[in-house]
């Protein structure tokens, strides 16, 4: 059930008390989005509206609770509140509806509280005092908008004569700003909720409900504002997660990175205790920030002065230097479900029964939270859950790929995170290898094009086993991937994938038979994507054998997406052939030997054209970056017949089972 309350004035609102609750993201509204709420408002009230529509609002009480929580317009609500704070009288504050303090006879409390968010609490009581207090960083945006404001009313002081004056402004937004007020039940369901809030196209996504759940279990936790911090700088995937955490916290995390945990030989960057040691916050509540400032030194500043200041503190000189763009290869919802099959396995519990983004929130309401348990043990699961998200996210960006923009396209890398000289001690840097393809990249990209892109179940052993393994050296983790991708894709084992990746995380060194007898059967165009893959791979790992020794265009081969499944020789030929050109009979025309794997703008566009012309058309377009070795290979052929087609599959299927056997001889050394 909900409740409307149709164009409610701010006056109305004068006892209400409002927060913001666990699961919103901090106050985020630049400059321009505020200036043009003031400007707005004073052009309304310039032209003597009655009437100014703010907009709609969603708020919800919980049970025992004074506070409405603020669901939806809590950027606007905190803007407004903090135009009451800029060169308002005391005497219209106790009177304004979004007054500095209550209004009511009891001990008078912020308008506005800021659950989880004790720097912000800390600095809105001292402002409020006459006081000033640090400035975190992460809340500079704050910082810049109460700048803003105050320019704003510096600008518009009238002279007396002016019929236009600051207190009439002040009542303009007392009496004649006025908005809907939506009032869900108490026991609104999250879920629910999630669904409720997309009045402006925007919805509150499942995984930042999943936050304010496990947060909602650390309240009272003097900890759980650096829980947040870890939470947020892993939900941001299409960066590192060491700029996202120096982003929001304004600390440097280089010396984290070059220095050691004390539990292991691994960088306490990626150790969460570590991180969470650096997040501690003071007995004001308020993080212990070398970015810290006072207000007094932002409002000081000019607007440009102060922006600029404020990005040489976030950038930081003392920390990594900027990167090209780069895009995450999954969602930040398939990581936390990557994640908890992780910590499932390790606590001993089921597996989840799929990975599937939509299902997020029921997911870990049947697996992760436990109703019968006490609240301490439901706190420690979720600390111990969110220090996991960290440590797997560290692991996720130190070996597993990204898209990386370079020149016009983006390519498959892997940024290693190492110092920076030309910063000494105190820098970081994320470099690529774009010289020559490294092999570790090229298998993570054969296995991302091949797999099933919403699930990519190949990923929780992988990362389960970076993790257990967090000083093991590329190679190390190479030749396990290796080994991994033969048994689950190669395997005689007909389990299903979800439960054969499963069983790799209880088993991480299980062995199995191999199988490719689907390589001699004619399937046709229903081969597997995989196996075509999977062969380009091998033909680049294998490239001494095949006669490719430094050849370039081989060194630097790279995957791309492909989705059709080509006959060489055409199942049906152009009429007026050439009859020198002699098709790949019908016994062998959907072999494996006859095939390859290729876009599907490239298959309609060979067509059933004869062999020299594809070849022909091959070697024109491939002059400088390959698309296929396959097919590198099969048009060096001057003619293409049975007895080639037969030819060059039995040396495929000969190179494929050398590789399975040599890497299974790998791991049982």
């Amino acid at each position: 059930m909900t409740s409307n309350k149709p164009l409610v004035s701010l006056a109305e609102l004068k006892d209400v008390l409002f927060s913001v609750p666990i699961y919103q993201r901090p106050y985020v509204w630049g400059q321009a989005q505020v200036q043009l709420l003031l400007e707005d408002l004073w052009e309304a009230y310039a032209s003597e509206q009655d009437l100014f529509y703010l907009g709609g609002t969603l708020v919800k009480r919980p049970k025992g609770s004074s506070r409405l929580e603020l669901i939806d317009g809590q950027q606007r609500f905190t803007t407004m509140w903090m135009i009451s704070l800029i060169n308002t009288p005391s005497s219209v504050n106790q009177g304004n509806c979004l007054s500095a303090w209550s209004n009511g006879g009891g001990p008078q409390e912020p308008r506005i509280a800021f659950a989880i968010r004790p720097q912000v609490e800390h600095f809105f009581a001292a402002y409020l005092e006459g006081e000033q207090a640090p400035l975190a960083d992460e809340y500079r945006a704050i910082g810049e908008a109460l700048q803003t404001i105050q320019q704003f009313f510096v600008k518009h002081q009238s002279p007396v004569e002016s019929e236009l004056s600051l207190d009439g402004f002040r009542e303009f937004i007392h009496c004649k700003v006025r908005l809907v007020l939506t009032e869900v039940d108490a026991e609104t369901d999250l879920n629910k909720l999630f669904e409720l809030i997309n009045n402006r196209g925007v919805q509150l996504q499942h995984h930042e409900i999943l936050k304010a759940r496990l947060l909602h279990l650390l309240l009272g936790d003097s900890n759980s504002d650096a829980y947040a911090s870890l939470w947020d700088a892993c939900a941001e995937m299409d960066d590192y997660v060491e700029r996202n955490l120096r982003a929001i916290t304004g600390k440097p995390v280089a010396p984290l990175f070059m220095s050691r945990s004390a539990s292991s030989d691994a960088t306490s960057l990626g150790c969460a205790s570590s991180v969470l040691s650096a997040l501690k916050v003071d007995d004001a509540g308020h993080a212990i920030s070398a970015a810290g400032r006072n207000l007094a030194d932002i409002l000081a500043a000019p607007t440009s002065e102060a922006g600029d200041t404020n990005e040489a503190v976030f950038r930081g000189k003392v920390d990594e230097e900027e990167e090209g763009k780069v895009r995450s290869v999954i969602s930040f919802s398939m990581l936390l479900q990557h994640t908890l099959r992780i910590w499932l396995s390790r606590c001993e519990r089921a597996d989840l029964p799929k990975i599937l983004d939509k299902e997020l929130l029921s997911l870990f309401e049947t697996h992760f939270f436990k109703p019968r348990e006490h609240d301490a043990a439901k706190a420690e699961q979720a600390r111990s859950f969110i220090e996991l998200l960290w440590e797997v996210r560290f692991c996720f960006d130190q070996h597993v790929i990204k898209w990386v923009a370079q020149d016009d396209t983006a390519i498959h890398l892997i940024g290693r995170l190492s110092a920076n000289p030309s910063e000494g001690a105190s820098g970081l840097q994320r470099t690529y290898n774009t010289d020559s393809t490294d092999g570790f990249e090229l298998l993570q990209s054969m296995l991302y094009h091949s797999q099933q892109i919403t699930t990519h179940y190949w990923l929780t052993p992988l990362l389960s086993y970076m993790h257990a393994n967090r000083t093991a050296t590329p190679e190390a983790l190479f030749t396990y991937l290796r080994q991994l991708d033969n048994q689950l894709f190669c395997s005689d084992d007909k389990a299903p994938l979800l439960k054969r990746s499963h069983d790799f995380l209880l088993e991480p060194s299980k062995q199995t038979q191999h199988d490719s007898t689907i390589l001699e059967q004619p399937e046709g165009v229903k081969f597997p994507s995989y196996w075509f893959y999977k062969l380009e791979f091998i033909l680049w790992y294998q490239r001494r054998l095949v006669g490719q020794s430094g050849n370039k265009l081989w060194e630097k081969f790279r995957l791309k997406a492909k989705n059709s499944v080509e006959h060489v020789s055409a199942q049906t030929p152009q009429k007026n052939q050439n009859p020198d050109d002699l098709p790949v009979s019908a016994e062998y025309i959907d072999n494996f030997g006859n095939l390859a794997l290729v876009s599907r703008s490239v298959n309609s566009e060979f067509g059933n054209k004869p062999f020299e012309d594809k070849r022909s058309k091959f070697k024109r377009d491939n002059q400088l970056v390959l698309d296929s070795l396959k097919l590198d290979l099969i048009y060096r052929c001057e003619r293409w017949g049975d007895s080639e087609a037969q030819d060059h599959q039995r040396a495929m299927i000969d190179l494929i089972r050398d590789y399975l056997l040599e890497t299974q001889s790998r791991m049982t050394l």
